[in-house]
C-alpha cells in the first residue's frame, strides 16, 4: 500500500479530516474522502457519496476498553452467535467449561466428607482470523449441587466456540471413590474413607483431583483448577481446591478462572477452601453447607462434610472474544 507524505516529504502517521455536514458536502470526485458529521460517518466517493463499512463483531456483552472490544458469553446467552459483518477480525479468546459440582459425605457423625469438583477446561488462543459470517457459542452450565448422602456430584457442561470445545469438570466423589475425570478439564477430588485413594487424572487443559489417603477422620480432596492440582485430604481437614488462572480478556484487568472447590471435612475437621477465592469451599463438620464456586468462572463447588447433606454447585463457563478496536 502507497505511504502518505507531507509536502516536505515526511512520512504522516495520521490524516485529520475537518467534519462537514451532509447539506455541504464537497463535489463528488472518485477516490475522494470526507467526514460527515451529520451522518457521523467517513464518506468516499465512487460514482456517489457513501459510508466507509467497518468491520464489526456482535454478540454477548460488549465492553470496550485499551485498544480492545470484548464479548463475552454467558450461559442465558449460550446458543446466540458471535457475528462478524464487513469483513475479517484477528480475534483472541478464552472457553472455559463448567465446574464440577461437589457430591456429599456419607451421613453418619463420624463419617467420611466428600470431593470438591474440578474446574472447567481453561483454553485460550490469540490471533485467530475469522471472516464474516455467525459463529455459535454454547456455555457450559455448572453441574448442579446435590443432596442426600454417600453421592457422586454433577460433572459440569461443555463450552464450546469456533470448533474448540472446553470440557466441564469432573465431579467431587463420596465415600472411598476417587474423583471423577472428564475429556479435557480438571478432575474432581476423591471422597474420604478408610482405603488409599488416589488422585483423579486430568485432562490436557487442567490438573488432577486431589486424593484421600487413609487419614481419619477422613475428608474429600480438592477438586483440580487450571493453574494447579487439588490437594489431598489431610488429618480430618479436605484437600484444598486448585488454584484457577488469570486472564484478561474481558476489561483488560486479570481475573481469575477455573479453581478446583475444597473437600468436605471429616469428623471435628476442617473444609477444604476453594482455589483461588473463586472455587467453592468444602462444607464444615457437623453438618455445615458445602458453598459454590464463583459464577461464571468454571469453577468446582465444594464437597459436603461427612454429615452433610448438600454439597456445592459448580459455577457455569464462560466465552470471551476480543479484538482490537
Amino acid at each position: 500500500m502507497p505511504k502518505l507524505k507531507s509536502t516536505t516529504g515526511t512520512m504522516l502517521t495520521h490524516v485529520r479530516l475537518s467534519p462537514t455536514t451532509t447539506a455541504t458536502a464537497p463535489d463528488g470526485i472518485k477516490g475522494t474522502m470526507y467526514y460527515d458529521s451529520t451522518e457521523n460517518a467517513l464518506m468516499s466517493y465512487d460514482t456517489s457519496w457513501a459510508k466507509v463499512s467497518r468491520t464489526t463483531g456482535s454478540g454477548g456483552t460488549e465492553t470496550t476498553y485499551s485498544g480492545y472490544k470484548s464479548h463475552r458469553f454467558l450461559r442465558a446467552d449460550s446458543g446466540t452467535n458471535f457475528t462478524i459483518t464487513n469483513g475479517s477480525l484477528i480475534v483472541d479468546y478464552l472457553i472455559v467449561g463448567g465446574g464440577g459440582g461437589g457430591g456429599t459425605g456419607n451421613g453418619s457423625t463420624h463419617g467420611d466428607g466428600a470431593g470438591g469438583g474440578g474446574a472447567g477446561a481453561f483454553r485460550t488462543a490469540s490471533g485467530v482470523t475469522l471472516s464474516s459470517g455467525n459463529y455459535a457459542v454454547v456455555v457450559g452450565a455448572g453441574g448442579a449441587g446435590i443432596s442426600g448422602t454417600n453421592t457422586e456430584g454433577n460433572t459440569g457442561g461443555d463450552s464450546t466456540f469456533n470448533g474448540v470445545t472446553s470440557n466441564g469438570g469432573g465431579a467431587g466423589m463420596e465415600a472411598n471413590v476417587i474423583g471423577e475425570t472428564n475429556g479435557n478439564a480438571s478432575g474432581g477430588g476423591a471422597g474420604g474413607g478408610g482405603n488409599t485413594i488416589g488422585t483423579s487424572p486430568s485432562g490436557t487443559y487442567g490438573n488432577n483431583g486431589g486424593g484421600s489417603p487413609p487419614s481419619g477422620p477422613y475428608a474429600g480432596g480438592g477438586g483440580g483448577g487450571a493453574g494447579g492440582a487439588g490437594q489431598p485430604n489431610s488429618n480430618g481437614t479436605g484437600g484444598a481446591g486448585g488454584a484457577g488462572s488469570a486472564n484478561v480478556y474481558f476489561d483488560g484487568t486479570s481475573d481469575y478462572y477455573a479453581a478446583g472447590a475444597g473437600g468436605g471435612s471429616g469428623y471435628g475437621g476442617s473444609p477444604g477452601t476453594g482455589g483461588s477465592s473463586i472455587g467453592g469451599s468444602g462444607g464444615t463438620s457437623p453438618g455445615g453447607a458445602a458453598t459454590a464456586g464463583t459464577q461464571n468462572t468454571g469453577s468446582g463447588g465444594g464437597g459436603a462434610s461427612q454429615n452433610g447433606t448438600v454439597s456445592g454447585a459448580g459455577a457455569d463457563g464462560v466465552v470471551i472474544i476480543r479484538y482490537s478496536n
